[in-house]
């Protein structure tokens, strides 16, 4: 089912491969499928026909996954033509409770180069498509199955890139973001680490959004870049007892001691000792009654005592962690299901 599709692309996204669910149908929306393909297969008043149907389609709830069954077909000339039915719609169909799982097909099924027009229509819209919480679906598939590419590039450097200082700290362009840390170019990951630096990292590690493109940043930069992020963690020491003890600012000290056996990595573990040292058994205990202070723990090769019941105060605070968790999973499994919950 669709709780199953989700789930395995989930493991393919971890394995760095592109997810692509493949759409199954009914006896008779496979018939409805097939007699569109032969009609975009026929002469050109037949293949028009098709064409107005399939942009139709598009926008409803049954027939949106028609379309997107027909993307899959094996000829690319075929799946072309089907995708250039939203030519001119793109925004539309972002807005589109449907029509934006065809969107998203386009995108995991084609190459730019295949489909140009999404791209430049998204670059119509501006950075505005960015903080749109549909919008900023499509371009993280995009950046997943086309990061690299020079028109998704060209994009990314015009609508991100340029308006990082706001887009860091949005409440759903923070993720496009952390597409580009982890699928963008070099030269990109290096502009976001750069304005990471000027706003502060303390700031950003304590901050609602953008603890999460900090812990990406300190991921999937160069090494070069997370020791620079590493360094300016270190310049302000005097803040860890409270980043430890806060789960957005435990974030990027995680992050840190998961980087791989080096300098920086051993001047982390030193320092996260070196707190719990300077203020005595009070900070270690209070770190194992949460699950992000047990995870730092671990993280730091220190372990945590078992068996402690967090305190109210404490359980409060790993339910806001859990709560933002829950909705970002909802959000995954919605966009992953590709229109599968329009069965």
């Amino acid at each position: 089912g669709g709780r199953h599709c989700a789930k395995a692309e989930k493991i393919a996204r971890v394995q760095n491969r592109p997810a692509l669910e493949w759409i199954e149908l009914g006896e008779k929306e496979t018939a409805d499928a097939i007699d569109l393909v032969r009609q975009m297969q026929g002469d050109c008043k037949s293949r028009q026909r098709a064409l107005s149907s399939l942009q139709t389609l598009s926008f409803e709830k049954e027939g949106c996954r028609v379309v997107q069954w027909i993307l899959q077909h094996e000829d690319k000339s075929l799946v072309e033509q089907v995708a250039a039915c939203l030519q001119g719609r793109v925004v539309e169909a972002i807005g589109s409770k449907w029509a934006i799982f065809v969107i998203i097909k386009v995108i995991r099924m084609l190459k730019p180069a295949q489909a140009p027009f999404v791209i430049q229509e998204l670059w119509q819209a501006g950075p505005e498509m960015v903080r749109d919480e549909k919008g900023c679906r499509v371009f993280r598939w995009l950046l997943e199955t086309a990061g690299n590419h020079k028109s998704t590039a060209d994009l990314i450097d015009e609508v991100v890139i340029n308006d990082l200082l706001e887009l860091i700290m949005h409440k759903f362009a923070h993720h496009v973001v952390e597409k580009v840390l982890e699928y963008g170019l070099v030269k990109q990951k290096k502009t976001i680490v750069s304005v990471l630096l000027v706003k502060n990292v303390l700031v950003v590690a304590q901050s609602e959004n953008g603890n999460f493109v900090l812990e990406k940043a300190i991921q999937h930069s160069s090494e070069e870049d997370q020791l620079q992020l590493v360094s300016a963690f270190l310049r302000v020491t005097s803040e860890w007892a409270e980043l430890m003890r806060s789960w957005r600012g435990s974030m990027a000290i995680r992050a840190m001691l998961d980087l791989p056996d080096g300098l920086a990595r051993q001047a982390c573990s030193e320092e996260v000792v070196n707190q719990l040292r300077l203020n005595g058994p009070a900070p270690r205990l209070e770190l194992e009654h949460t699950d992000h202070g047990r995870r730092l723990l671990d993280a730091a090769g220190l372990g945590s005592s078992p068996d402690i019941a967090p305190t109210g105060r404490q359980q409060e605070e790993e339910g806001d962690e859990g709560e933002e968790k829950g909705a970002e999973d909802e959000e995954q499994e919605e966009e992953e299901d590709g229109g599968e919950d329009a069965e």
